[in-house]
C-alpha cells in the first residue's frame, strides 16, 4: 500500500515546490527561534489528520464487505472481494491525502484563493489521480498490485469518505485558527 500510496502522491508533493509566496509572508515577524519546526504541536496535527484517514479507510473496507453480503471477521471471505475491499481502502486513503495536502498549502485552507494559485500542482493531481485510476482499472496493473475495479457505488462511498474529511479538517482549522489569534505572542502564532 505504501508504494501504491507514493506513486498517487509523489508528483503533487514534488509540485509544491513551485508555489509562490501566500500574502504578506514576508511581512510577518519570525516564528520563535526556540519552537522547532517538527514538535509536539506539528506531529500531534499530523498524528490526527492520520488517524481521520486510517478510520476512514478502515470504514471503507469493512462497509465494503457490508455491502457485499459478507462478514470479514466471520471466517471464510470469497477471495473475489478481497482484491476491491483492498483496493477501496487504497482509493480512500490516497483521495484523503490528496485532499489533505491541498488542505495544508494554505492558512486559508482548501476553499482559499490561493490555492488555485499554482497549476503545475493541479497538473501533479490529476497525474496522480490517472496513475490511481491505472491501477485500479488497467488489467496488468490489477494483477500487478492485486487491485480490482470499482462500481460507482464504491466511489460514492470514496467521496464521501473524502467530503467527511474535509469538513473535519476545515472545522478544526477554522476553530484551530480563532484559537491562535486569541493566543498569539510576541514572535507570532504559536
Amino acid at each position: 500500500i505504501l508504494a501504491i500510496d507514493l506513486l498517487g502522491e509523489l508528483l503533487p508533493i514534488a509540485a509544491l515546490g513551485r508555489d509562490p509566496e501566500e500574502g504578506r509572508v514576508m511581512r510577518r515577524a519570525p516564528r520563535d527561534p526556540l519552537v522547532h519546526i517538527v514538535n509536539r504541536r506539528s506531529l500531534g496535527d499530523v498524528m490526527y489528520a492520520g488517524s481521520i484517514i486510517g478510520v476512514l479507510a478502515i470504514a471503507n473496507f469493512l462497509l465494503f464487505f457490508d455491502r457485499s453480503g459478507s462478514d470479514p471477521f466471520g471466517g471464510v471471505i470469497d477471495p473475489a472481494l478481497i482484491a476491491p475491499a483492498t483496493t477501496m481502502t487504497y482509493v480512500t486513503v490516497l483521495v484523503c491525502q490528496l485532499f489533505n495536502i491541498t488542505q495544508r498549502r494554505s492558512e486559508g485552507g482548501l476553499f482559499a484563493r490561493y490555492t488555485r494559485s499554482n497549476p503545475t500542482y493541479w497538473l501533479a493531481c490529476a497525474a496522480g489521480v490517472t496513475i490511481m485510476l491505472a491501477i485500479v482499472y488497467v488489467p496488468w496493473a490489477q494483477t500487478m498490485f492485486r487491485t480490482g475495479p470499482l462500481d460507482l457505488l464504491d466511489w460514492g462511498y470514496v467521496l464521501l469518505a473524502a467530503a467527511i474529511f474535509v469538513a473535519v479538517r476545515e472545522i478544526g482549522r477554522l476553530v484551530g485558527g480563532r484559537r491562535a489569534r486569541n493566543h498569539e505572542g510576541t514572535f507570532g502564532p504559536r
